[in-house]
C-alpha cells in the first residue's frame, strides 16, 4: 500500500481526518478470489462489496482509534445513525446478533421459567439466546407464503408464562405487521423484530427494523451491510436502551468504572463499526 493524501471522512456528527492509502494492483490480485467454499468456483460466489472507502476508514481506525474519546468514536457515530435511519430513537451495536437478541431478552427481563414464543422456521441464532436466558423457546407455525409467523398461530402459543414473541423477518419477507401489533398490544406481551436479514424490507411504508419493542440487525459476512461479524439493537424506548447500555458492559454504567451487577460483554469494536459506518456511508 501506498500513502497518497490526508483527507477527511464526514457524517452528520462528526469529522475524522485521516490518511487516503491506495493498494496496488499486485496486492488487489493477491487477495482477490483465492479461496473456494465447499467446491463452489469464486466467480459464481457473491460476497460483501468493499471499496476504497471502507478500506481507508478501516484503517484510520487502525492507526488512530485505541485510546481516549477515540476509542468508541466510531461506534458512537454509527449507532444513532442507523437507528434514525429506521425512525428508531436509539441503538446500540454488538459484536453479533446472537448478542442482540440476547440483550434484547435480557433487557426484556426474560429469565428461567419463563417461555419466549418463536417462529419454527428460522436460524438457530434467534432461538439460542432464549436458552441463554434460561427460559424455554416455544415454536409457532409460519406462514406458507412469507415463511414469517402469524398473529393467529403466535396466539395459539401464547400462555401463562409467555414473557415474550420473536418475529421474524426470515429472508427479508415481511409478516401482517398490523396483526401483530395488535395481538402484543392486546396481550400486554412485547414482541421483538428479528430483522437480520430484512435491511432495506419494508412492510406498507414502514421499513423493517421499525416494528415490536426492540429490533435486532446483523452485521454478518452474508448481510447487505458487513463488518465480518456485528449486530445491533434498536429500540424507541428510553428504559430499555438505558438497561441494555448496562447490561451490554459488564453490568456498569456508561463512564463507570465499577459493576452494580454481573452481565455481559457485548461491547462492539472500534473497528467494527468503522466498517459499519462506511458500508453505511454508501
Amino acid at each position: 500500500m501506498r500513502d497518497n493524501e490526508i483527507t477527511t471522512v464526514s457524517h452528520t456528527e462528526k469529522t475524522f481526518p485521516m490518511k487516503v492509502y491506495t493498494m496496488t494492483e499486485s496486492h488487489q490480485n493477491k487477495v482477490s478470489h483465492e479461496c473456494s467454499y465447499d467446491g463452489i468456483p469464486d466467480e459464481l460466489m457473491v460476497g460483501p462489496w468493499i471499496t476504497e472507502h471502507e478500506a481507508n476508514i478501516v484503517l484510520n481506525a487502525v492507526r488512530d482509534g485505541w485510546y481516549g474519546n477515540k476509542a468508541y468514536q466510531y461506534v458512537e457515530a454509527f449507532e444513532p445513525q442507523f437507528a434514525a435511519w429506521h425512525d428508531r430513537r436509539f441503538g446500540l451495536m454488538t459484536p453479533n446478533c446472537t448478542h442482540a437478541i440476547h440483550l434484547g431478552l435480557s433487557g426484556l427481563g426474560v429469565g428461567p421459567g419463563d417461555e419466549v414464543i418463536v417462529p419454527e422456521v428460522t436460524w438457530i441464532a434467534t432461538v439460542a439466546p432464549i436458552t441463554y436466558c434460561g427460559a424455554v423457546p416455544v415454536f409457532c407455525d409460519v406462514d406458507p407464503n412469507t415463511w414469517c409467523a402469524t398473529s393467529e398461530a403466535v396466539a395459539r402459543c401464547i400462555g401463562p408464562r409467555t414473557k415474550a414473541i420473536i418475529i421474524v423477518d426470515l429472508y427479508g419477507n415481511m409478516p401482517n405487521w398490523d396483526d401483530l401489533k395488535a395481538l402484543s398490544k392486546k396481550s400486554g406481551i412485547p414482541i421483538l423484530e428479528d430483522s437480520a436479514e430484512a435491511l432495506g424490507s419494508s412492510y406498507q411504508g414502514e421499513k423493517a427494523g421499525g416494528f415490536g419493542k426492540a429490533s435486532v440487525f446483523s452485521f454478518h459476512r452474508t448481510k447487505t451491510i458487513t463488518t465480518g461479524e456485528g449486530g445491533i439493537i434498536l429500540t424507541d424506548d428510553p428504559a430499555l436502551f438505558e438497561r441494555c447500555k448496562i447490561l451490554r458492559d459488564h453490568g456498569r454504567a456508561p463512564g463507570s468504572y465499577y459493576n452494580t451487577e454481573v452481565a455481559f460483554k457485548y461491547m462492539p469494536s472500534n473497528l467494527q463499526a468503522s466498517l459499519a459506518l462506511a458500508q453505511f456511508q454508501r
